[in-house]
């Protein structure tokens, strides 16, 4: 099997090769030999487990030998010629390449494809695929899930390979990629990592990859090896390939296929090999071209095309400046020609009968849309913004808690509810005991109007297994928490996952009522502990709650009169059908004003007394009717979860029509 592509390379020559000046069987000779063979043979093995991945997915480009033997000359032509790179590293560099794709076959797993299969990460997309498309046949639905299984798990799997054994089946005896044990033990675990490292944010390669590894024993004590100046050779490399050598005219003609796929292969199989503009006399520059133009039908493939080629600058430069931050030698290439825009970019990848142009779908005044759409436009005139807000927030909270009880089995989920009021400022705090959010949940899905963070896909990476579960969210759309600039002036959330300390925590801060700039800062606020996950702290409007925190009830009942409330009171009525126990907590008690309504404990006299406010009306015509037909109360459930508590009446008098209420979860 040929290697004559990679020895023609500036970072071949500059590692592995042999030079005219080497001296036989010097220590340097020798090990450079065996370094060399150790990976030509390492190549062979390798070769033959990534031949079976267009096998299982046909959709991919090309991911076969011809791609990894190419990264050596995308990362040489990016590098430059005279990039140093000694033999320890070019070993190390050589087999990144090879692992870094080569966990998209069921071949590189345990029990191959039904191996893949009992993974969390299969199930969880099994799941989703299972919630969006209710009509594709499950054999179907499978093989999806195969498909984003295997991308999603095989830069993980790379870390891996090194030691992971087959078994001959005359012999029985074990079979590794990497032949040469030393080299396999001593090495094997960092050319995983950075094989790993092409799937990472460069933030995790600068903060999780060593500066520096020494040498092996017995080899050149200069042969020091430089792990975050791989990944990035690695990273950039791959980005780069993109060319008609990922798709080729014959196989995709062969091929017929349909949607994303079909894009990215007409896309890819349009591109020249990349080359050093030379327009450039610096030589800073590559350059993407198309051997075809692309009509106003293949407008979608042109897009990816750019796509990629934006791509592969944002790697070189972000590359580049960590290098530079590192003092390291940096690349020769600094930046692609083209990307600033769309309209620049089609001079390079031609297009026939169309323009791309920079215009996009936007929304000139997203703070009033949001106000608009998260606030009383929604929700309708006239309804009590204080009880949406309230429900919205113990809503979150109590996904959050259930969330938990999937991970943690014998947790005890709590919301607690809080009045602080100072001088003439009322606040309200709703805190929960729940999962919490990391930084990127609460910068990211938590923010974004619309997404619900547990029918995201982040869900799947920050608590693997949720999908899969019999966890039900009952928050949706993703827009609950914008409810709360209705009554709020003021909005402090603080959060963190539930397994780490206070000092983990962050804060978001909407000192302004909404804005589309909120303040984020490390650490806790004022009165949060490490019992606590979340915390959302409004600062109320001055019209929303009265001072003596009395709440009116409003029957709109012909005849009846309305009456007030205290505010615990009022907040166990919104609670009434929650799965979750609810605290209510001023600054000199706390109370339980809410039983988990699935617990064995709960005792529904209690709750439906407290729920119809049958102290503050007519005590004995509520009470004596609840104390008539308590006992028929049966317990509506689906799928063994408790929908509500309903009995039938036989008497009918207007006071009594509260108790059919509607609330949290039901």
């Amino acid at each position: 099997m040929s290697i004559d592509r990679i020895i023609n390379t500036s970072l071949w020559r500059n590692s592995l090769a042999a030079k005219p000046n080497d001296i036989p069987n010097d220590l340097v000779s020798l090990k450079k030999d065996e370094l060399r063979s150790s990976f030509i043979k390492f190549r062979e093995n390798t070769a033959q487990l990534v031949s079976r991945i267009a096998a299982h997915l046909p959709g991919l480009t090309q991911h076969e030998i011809s791609h990894l033997d190419a990264l050596w000359e995308t990362a040489s032509l990016i590098a430059g010629d005279q990039f140093p790179l000694n033999p320890i590293e070019g070993f190390v560099l050589g087999g990144a390449i090879l692992l870094h794709d080569s966990a998209l076959c069921f071949e590189a797993y345990d029990n191959g494809i039904e191996g893949v299969r009992e993974t969390t990460t299969w199930k969880d997309a099994y799941t989703a695929l299972l919630d969006s498309k209710r009509n594709i046949l499950d054999t179907e639905l499978k093989a999806e899930a195969d498909f984003a299984s295997l991308r999603h798990l095989h830069a993980s799997q790379a870390e891996v390979l090194t030691e992971k054994k087959w078994t001959d089946p005359d012999t029985q005896q074990a079979v590794y990629l990497i032949e040469n044990a030393t080299l396999r033990k001593h090495l094997g675990p960092l050319i995983g990592q950075i094989a790993a490292s092409h799937h990472w944010d460069i933030e995790k390669v600068a903060n999780v990859l060593p500066e520096q590894v020494n040498s092996l024993s017995g080899f050149p004590r200069d042969w020091r090896i430089d792990p975050v100046k791989i990944a990035c050779l690695l990273r950039c490399a791959d980005a780069a390939h993109i060319d008609n050598e990922r798709a080729p005219d014959f196989l995709h003609a062969l091929l017929k296929r349909k949607g994303i796929s079909f894009n990215h292969w007409q896309a890819q199989n349009r591109l020249a090999c990349v080359d050093l503009d030379q327009s450039d006399p610096n030589q800073n520059t590559i350059l993407f071209t198309s051997t075809r133009s692309f009509k106003e039908s293949e407008s979608e493939s042109w897009w990816v095309a750019f796509d990629a080629i934006v791509l592969v600058d944002k790697e070189i430069r972000a590359c580049n400046a960590l290098l530079e931050n590192k003092n390291k030698s940096s690349f020769q290439v600094k930046r692609v020609k083209g990307v600033e825009s769309p309209e620049l970019m089609a001079k390079f990848i031609k297009v026939d009968g169309w323009t791309p142009c920079t215009a996009e779908i936007h929304v000139g005044n997203i703070e009033k849309l949001i106000q608009n759409l998260g606030g009383e436009k929604l929700y309708g005139a006239g309804v009590d913004i204080l009880e949406i807000t309230i429900r919205e927030l113990i809503q979150n909270a109590r996904d959050a808690i259930k969330a938990r009880e999937v991970i943690e089995t014998c947790f005890n989920g709590k919301i607690t509810v809080k009045i602080l009021q100072e001088k003439e400022e009322t606040w309200l705090i709703v805190e929960d005991n729940g999962v919490g959010m990391t930084e990127r949940v609460l910068t990211g899905p938590f923010l974004d109007f619309g997404t619900s963070f547990w029918t995201s896909s982040l869900v799947q990476s920050e608590f693997p297994g949720l999908r899969s579960s019999k966890f039900k969210a009952v928050g949706q759309f993703g827009i609950g928490f914008y409810s709360v600039f209705m009554v709020a002036e003021e909005v402090y959330v603080t959060t963190k996952p539930w397994k780490d300390g206070s000092s983990n925590a962050h804060q978001l801060l909407f000192k302004n009522g909404l804005s589309l700039r909120p303040l984020l800062k490390k650490g806790p606020s004022e009165n949060f502990n490490s019992a606590i996950s979340t915390q959302i702290k409004l600062k109320l409007k001055s019209n929303v709650l009265p001072h003596n925190l009395q709440i009116e009830i409003k029957l709109n009942i012909i005849n009846e009169v309305n009456f007030n409330v205290p505010f615990e009171d009022y907040v166990s009525a919104i609670c009434a059908g929650l799965d979750v126990s609810v605290y209510f907590s001023n600054e000199k008690t706390e109370t339980l004003i809410h039983h988990n309504i699935e617990d064995s404990e709960f005792d529904p006299n209690v709750w439906l007394n407290r729920i119809s406010f049958s102290k503050y009306r007519n005590p004995n015509t509520v009470s004596n009717y609840i104390d008539t037909y308590v006992s028929r109360l049966r317990p509506i459930k689906e799928n063994g979860k408790v929908l509500g508590l309903a009995t039938i009446s036989t008497e009918f008098a207007n006071e009594l029509r509260f108790l059919n209420i509607r609330t949290i979860g039901v």
